[in-house]
């Protein structure tokens, strides 16, 4: 995570993000990206059979005790196998009352 806007005289290593701290323009547009590439990934997935489905979750989950492919529902198989379409997007927050740099 980053924060943007600090003043110069905080310690980075103090300052501690909540829930009332803005996402970055930028961090907001990665994170619709990535729900948009999440979705094309699961209706192109949607695709194939079940049978399809669980043999790609099984070779995804392959080493893994749990979850097991046999047991997950067509959705479960359809988000573990679209997540990593989605990328890994940078969290960047906004320290208060200062201005967003990537907007």
């Amino acid at each position: 995570m980053y924060i943007l806007g600090a003043p110069e005289d905080a310690d980075p290593a103090t300052l501690r993000p909540t829930s009332e701290w803005k996402l970055s323009a930028r961090s907001i547009r990665a994170f619709e990206q990535r729900e948009h590439a999440i979705a094309a990934a699961r209706e192109e997935l949607a695709t194939l059979s079940d049978d399809e489905l669980r043999a790609r979750a099984a070779d995804e989950l392959e080493g893994e005790s749990l979850p097991d492919a046999a047991t997950m529902t067509r959705d479960e198989m359809l988000d573990l196998l679209a997540a990593p379409y989605g990328g890994d997007p940078v969290l960047e927050v906004i320290y208060p009352g200062a201005d967003d740099p990537t907007a």
